[in-house]
């Protein structure tokens, strides 16, 4: 076994909380684990594995102490970002502004252990009404600025409160093609009021088969653009896993389905479950819908692409820097080949970003 096929067996055990056989694990190989679990944002899980007493890994001791204190990170990072999502709860609620949250540390609680699921920034979404009078409320209670990133003006404004970075959203997801934005807008205004516990607070989101869909569409905007890390397939594992009795019933399955025909994303939505259950070790009876050998045949390429890009696309590149003619390019480059690579799981989608979306970017990069 590999240390690629070692490091997924040690995934696997943390999310499904699995015993696994312990033993020497060298220094160096180690190493490459650790290095990997960061590539992917999951350290605390393989922390969580590693040092599991009943697991009887025999580690060597710097890797000890560096995996504790890793893993005590992650945790006060959790703590940190619940809190402050209670606050923006509670913050929004007094001044009767409506809004969801997704991602992040709502998924958190879909894990065995929430608190070693590394956390990032907190998104959350107001539509029209609400937008400005959420941005002029947190902007005058907390004394935040907020910033403008270039690649997503088209869909958010951020911002840092107490050492926790926020996503204001006014767009959930953009897409090129108009006709599968109207249909994920339509999704999104017809869903029903659900929420998630978080410490103890009851925090509005989408209801489980629109925040599935949400996100895997997140998950996959990402890994088509630049590439993704594990954390993103095993927020996916995990919802499907929590929802399975709901998601079996006919009805529910129907409208999944429905939905992702709709939005033209089911072969995507397909493959990426293959993922799931393949690598990821999702109980084949807990997914929702038939899998094909056309969608398993595509679980090799999308696993190459998540262990070479890592997190959000950031490693395997030579330009790092995101600004300069020569990081465009070659991000052009990475994404025209993802998304000739992968054209069949979201046909009408990509064939807007190959004809539209990508030459508009040419086009903009070359006029920087």
């Amino acid at each position: 076994m590999n240390n690629k096929d070692y490091f997924l067996a040690l995934l696997r055990a943390s999310l499904w909380q699995e015993s696994i056989t312990g033993g020497v694990i060298a220094p160096p190989v180690c190493r490459s684990l650790v290095t990997m679990a960061k590539k992917q944002t999951v350290l605390g899980l393989l922390s969580d594995v590693l040092l599991a007493p009943e697991n009887s890994f025999q580690i060597d001791k710097r890797s000890v102490i560096d995996l504790l204190v890793a893993q005590q990170m992650i945790v006060k990072q959790n703590q940190r970002a619940d809190q402050v999502l209670v606050e923006l709860c509670q913050l929004l609620r007094v001044h009767a502004i409506e809004f969801i949250v997704v991602k992040g540390q709502l998924l958190a609680q879909y894990y065995p252990c929430p608190q070693y699921r590394q956390s990032g920034d907190i998104d959350f979404y107001c539509d029209d009404r609400n937008f400005m009078r959420a941005k002029d409320v947190i902007q005058s209670e907390w004394g935040v600025t907020f910033s403008v990133e270039d690649d997503e003006s088209e869909q958010h404004i951020a911002f840092d409160y107490k050492g926790v970075p926020f996503e204001l959203h006014f767009c959930l997801l953009k897409f090129t093609s108009k006709r599968v934005q109207m249909a994920f807008d339509k999704m999104l205004n017809d869903a029903q009021p659900f929420s998630i516990d978080v410490a103890g607070c009851a925090v509005p989101t989408l209801p489980p088969v629109e925040n599935l869909i949400f996100t895997f569409l997140h998950l996959y905007h990402h890994f088509v653009e630049l590439g993704i890390g594990l954390r993103q397939l095993c927020d996916m594992a995990l919802l499907i896993h929590a929802h399975a009795n709901l998601l079996s019933q006919p009805e529910c399955a129907h409208r999944l389905h429905q939905l992702l025909q709709q939005l033209d994303f089911l072969p995507g939505f397909n493959a990426f479950g293959a993922v799931c259950v393949q690598a990821l070790g999702l109980p084949k009876a807990d997914y929702p819908l038939v899998l094909s050998s056309a969608d398993e045949s595509y679980v090799n390429d999308i696993l190459r692409v998540v262990f070479a890009r890592g997190n959000f696309g950031m490693h395997g590149r030579k330009h790092a820097v995101r600004s300069g003619l020569a990081y465009y390019v070659e991000t052009m480059k990475i994404k025209l080949h993802h998304y000739m690579r992968f054209y069949r799981l979201s046909p009408t989608e990509n064939r807007a970003v190959l004809w539209h979306g990508l030459p508009r970017k040419i086009v903009a990069a070359f006029k920087r």
